[in-house]
C-alpha cells in the first residue's frame, strides 16, 4: 500500500492513445467467439446417494 503523501505527489499517468487497439484479455476474447454451452448443468445427486447408503454394522 502506498502512503497518501506519496499518492498526492505522483499523480497517476493519463492513458496514452498512440492509435493502437487497447490490450484485450485472451479469456475475454475466447467467451466472445466461443458458442453457447448447451450441456446441462451438473448434478449432485448420485454423490448425495452414494452418502445415504451405509453399511451394515456401521453406526455415526
Amino acid at each position: 500500500m502506498v502512503p497518501k503523501s506519496t499518492q498526492s505527489r505522483c499523480p497517476r499517468p493519463s492513458p496514452v492513445d498512440d492509435g493502437r487497439p487497447a490490450v484485450t484479455s485472451l479469456t475475454a476474447r475466447r467467451l466472445t467467439q466461443l458458442p453457447p454451452d448447451r450441456r446441462p448443468l451438473p448434478s449432485v445427486a448420485p454423490y448425495d446417494e452414494l452418502l445415504r447408503l451405509r453399511r451394515p454394522g456401521t453406526t455415526t
